[in-house]
């Protein structure tokens, strides 16, 4: 039997090396907390700068927007998505001290979204990406888990990891269960409409 894979969830995976942007982006991440109460609504207790802190206003986080940019870029290139035309909608921090974690969730009204990792000591909690395919369907009895059968996903991150996806895509992140904060920005991005006159 010949077997087609037609509806591939794919997840883009690069890397940031310059310790430079990294620990600065830290720094910031750090300002951000002791300046900017929360505003969101999750049930978690995971700090996020989401809509409390304005990231393209600093010149060490606009950086950062350019870089990782230019990787969803590529990422989108792969759907055969008009490039030129990207843009990030929004871009913020999140803080996750020990025993925090992060709810199941999407980014809504965006075409792709991005994870960058600043401070990720060992135990502090995989991301988790959930099957497009997992619903109240009656769940397939399987003898092996492969790529093609399974549920959910889970990635193990290091320090300067880039993660792309669907924005669409439902993810979580697991407990930290280090004695430290894993630290990480995220990033929105949306595929801007033509302009009449294009």
């Amino acid at each position: 039997m010949q077997i087609k894979s037609w509806f591939p969830t794919l997840i883009g995976s690069d890397s940031v090396d310059d310790t430079r942007v990294l620990s600065s982006l830290i720094s910031v991440a750090h300002q951000v907390k002791r300046d900017c109460a929360p505003v969101h609504d999750w049930h978690c207790d995971t700090y996020s700068s989401f809509r409390a802190f304005d990231y393209f206003s600093n010149d060490i986080t606009l950086e950062s927007v350019h870089i990782v940019g230019q990787m969803v870029g590529e990422f989108a290139s792969v759907f055969s998505a008009p490039t030129q035309r990207i843009e990030c909608t929004e871009a913020w921090f999140n803080i996750a001290a020990p025993g925090d974690y992060q709810e199941f969730h999407i980014h809504p009204d965006n075409h792709f979204s991005a994870v960058l990792y600043l401070q990720v000591p060992p135990d502090s909690g995989n991301i988790v990406f959930q099957s497009p395919l997992h619903g109240n369907m009656l769940r397939l009895p399987t003898d092996a888990q492969n790529e093609y059968n399974f549920l959910s996903c889970a990635y193990t991150p290091s320090v300067g990891t880039v993660l792309c996806f669907p924005s669409s895509l439902y993810h979580m992140v697991e407990r930290n269960n280090s004695s430290l904060e894993r630290i990480t920005a995220a990033f929105n991005f949306r595929i801007t409409k033509e302009h009449k006159d294009e």
